[in-house]
């Protein structure tokens, strides 16, 4: 009876051991997506605000060389020049 119940013990120490183990390793990896997923969070909402800042300038600059044909004279380039000089663009 003695032998029976120590190795039922021992047994259920090895299992305790590897539950404890599991759950470790498992907090482990938790917290290392919870870093890794917040920086990732992060870059995607600055590359996303550098695209549309760029969709913006594109914008301008289109609609700035559409006026500098429009009002003739000046060539787009040298219109262009002036406005992003003066501060517009």
């Amino acid at each position: 009876m003695d032998k029976d119940l120590i190795v039922l013990q021992k047994e259920i120490n090895l299992h305790v051991a590897d539950i404890q183990r599991i759950q470790g390793l498992m907090s482990r990896l938790a917290l290392m997506k919870g870093e890794k997923q917040d920086e990732l969070r992060r870059n995607k909402d600055k590359s996303r605000k550098t695209q549309a800042f760029l969709s913006e300038t594109k914008k301008v600059q289109s609609s700035t060389l559409k006026a500098a044909e429009t009002s003739g004279g000046a060539s787009p380039e040298k219109s262009l020049k002036a406005t992003v000089m003066s501060g517009a663009g």
